[in-house]
């Protein structure tokens, strides 16, 4: 049995930006290796990310980088500004349009099942994705 990667925020955060560019996971594995991010700079959300610096802390840290990328992931930590970015980068769901915060809870936000499953996935080491009975939303609050 394989365990999960874990991965800390600045990391998964690269893979994040990068997967926007609308690449496949292969082709920004050897884009990553090249340490080539040209041709995705004006195609990621966050153009201004310092991918060589990320990409090099992720070495630096022996963070299993390219296993995350094409196997999946958790977050190590994760905090609430942390859940937003990754709601932007993964889902495309910004607060106050898709989603509204209050007490540290993340609220109304719509999600496939799929993308329910991926998310819980990816947080549930500190997050829990609760689903709303009434509705077709979920919330997101900390375990702790």
């Amino acid at each position: 049995m394989t365990s999960t990667v874990q991965l800390s925020m600045p990391i998964a955060f690269l893979i994040e930006n990068c997967r926007t560019s609308g690449l496949t996971d292969q082709e920004l594995v050897t884009l990553i290796k090249k340490r080539d991010f040209e041709p995705i700079a004006d195609l990621v959300i966050e153009p201004n990310m310092d991918f060589i610096e990320r990409i090099q802390t992720a070495e630096d840290l022996n963070e299993p980088w390219e296993k995350a990328l094409l196997d999946g992931y958790q977050f190590k930590f994760l905090h609430m500004n942390g859940v937003k970015k990754l709601l932007k980068l993964r889902f495309n769901k910004l607060e106050d349009i898709h989603y509204k915060e209050q007490n540290f809870v993340l609220s109304n936000l719509i999600l496939t099942t799929a993308e329910k499953v991926e998310l819980a996935t990816l947080i549930q080491s500190r997050w829990n994705v609760v689903s709303n009975s009434n509705r077709d939303s979920v919330m997101i609050q900390s375990k702790f």
